[in-house]
């Protein structure tokens, strides 16, 4: 329901375009600063979606996602845990920030959530949240198009060989 707080053993995903990613592949604390005129941050809930594994879980989120966003070929999806994300930013934050992780469910994105108390230009915090990543996935799934051959010509083969049988 709408504001209610995702539960700490719970999972949430952030969207990281190109331009958020560093040389080396990982993902930037640029991920995680407010954007002008936001009051939190856009995530999404793994557990609401009820898909049980986490290839599942990034298929629907890239759905959604390219539903919503123009989806760059370098750009990924980072993976947080809420309660480590919320301890480890209180613990290491000057102030205790206490995070809140809401869900924030839109129209056609049912699992949109939220993470409040993240302040405009707060690089530190970014910084941090960026720190609890516990991993990431492309946002962009790149066909393999010899694989894709090589399984249409084994189909192809399969089907010869049982038509002549």
């Amino acid at each position: 329901m709408q504001g209610d707080p995702l539960l700490d053993s719970d999972h949430i995903t952030r969207y990281c375009g190109a331009s958020q990613i560093n040389e080396d592949g990982t993902i930037s604390g640029a991920t995680f600063r407010l954007r002008e005129g936001e009051s939190y941050l856009s995530v999404n809930w793994l557990e609401f979606l009820e898909l049980g594994n986490r290839e599942a879980e990034s298929s629907e989120i890239r759905r959604v996602l390219s539903s919503k966003l123009g989806i760059g070929t370098k750009a990924k999806i980072g993976v947080l845990n809420v309660s480590e994300l919320r301890r480890y930013i209180f613990a290491e934050s000057p102030d205790g920030r206490d995070l809140q992780v809401r869900h924030q469910p839109e129209p056609d994105d049912p699992s949109h959530s939220g993470v409040f108390n993240v302040e405009m230009d707060d690089d530190l915090i970014a910084d941090l949240i960026t720190e609890n990543v516990r991993e990431s996935y492309p946002a962009k799934v790149q066909l393999d198009w010899s694989e894709i051959r090589r399984k249409i010509a084994l189909d192809r083969h399969s089907n010869t060989r049982a038509a002549t049988k």
